[in-house]
């Protein structure tokens, strides 16, 4: 949990200035309040997170594979994933338990 600024937040969602929270927003989450600009801006910062993922994919793919693809942005600079010091299964787990979640994001 944090604090930041809709300015940072903007930032981090248009130009993943820090891709710290464009990163989590990459994945099913609660929105508490809806903001247009906001909403326009993860719009942006979830259709580049689709094209970064289908750039690393191999030809043909499945869906799940596209989400465990995107979900492992936001952890490839990691220190706790490179060191091994997180669960090394926690894409796959974040995938499998919000397919639902992943649907209703990227679905076209």
């Amino acid at each position: 949990y944090g604090v930041i600024t809709a300015r940072d937040l903007l930032s981090d969602l248009r130009e993943w200035s820090s891709f710290y929270v464009a990163g989590r927003m990459q994945k099913p989450i609660r929105v508490l309040t809806q903001d247009h600009e906001i909403h326009s801006a993860n719009a942006l910062n979830l259709e580049r997170a689709s094209c970064a993922a289908l750039l690393s994919l191999p030809q043909t793919f499945d869906e799940l594979q596209l989400y465990r693809q995107i979900t492992s942005l936001s952890y490839m600079g990691d220190a706790r994933i490179q060191l091994g010091a997180e669960d090394p299964k926690k894409v796959t787990r974040i995938v499998d338990g919000n397919r639902e979640g992943f649907r209703a994001m990227y679905e076209p």
